[in-house]
């Protein structure tokens, strides 16, 4: 199986890298500069859908959730991206593909994810929110489907500071 993995992850060859959906709202200002902010991941991907005889694409949504300690609603961001692969139909088999979509597939996706997040959060002011690596394994009874727990984390969350206040009084 090992050796026909890396055939296949060999004859692979991405087309495309989309993100169709982006979107945030902010609803609450923090109390503080530095309030906790409990954040909440959704991530899901869906199963790959077959365009040509040689082409899938895999679709995969992240929605990130901001609630303050006393359980106000802070934030939330919801993005898709696309991926559009080729590959050779050869070495393609569904269990070879989910494999590629758990092991390879997801660190892409995770890094574009990474980067719209802390460019949405940088853009509503705030602080940049950077999501850590982390280790996104396919719930049990979803390991075929992709499809993921969500995770929790507390950040702290704030407005950019403005130029240094007490500089500029020198």
């Amino acid at each position: 199986m090992e050796e026909r993995y890396n055939r296949f992850i060999s004859s692979l060859e991405l087309i495309s890298i989309t993100v169709p959906t982006i979107s945030w709202n902010l609803f609450n200002e923090t109390t503080t500069k530095e309030d906790k902010l409990i954040t909440e991941l959704g991530l899901s991907i869906d199963d790959p859908k077959r365009i040509k005889e040689n082409q899938i694409e895999l679709k995969a949504n992240l929605n990130v959730e901001g609630n303050t300690p006393d359980k106000r609603k802070y934030l939330e961001i919801n993005i898709t991206v696309k991926l559009i692969i080729n590959f050779n139909p050869d070495y393609f088999t569904e269990d070879i593909f989910m494999l590629y979509v758990n092991r390879n597939a997801i660190f892409s996706i995770m890094a574009i994810f990474r980067e719209q997040v802390r460019y949405a959060t940088f853009q509503m002011g705030l602080k940049p929110l950077i999501l850590p690596a982390l280790k996104i394994m396919p719930s049990k009874k979803n390991r075929k489907s992709g499809k993921t727990k969500a995770i929790k984390k507390e950040t702290s969350v704030g407005r950019k500071k403005e130029k240094d206040e007490s500089k500029s009084k020198s």
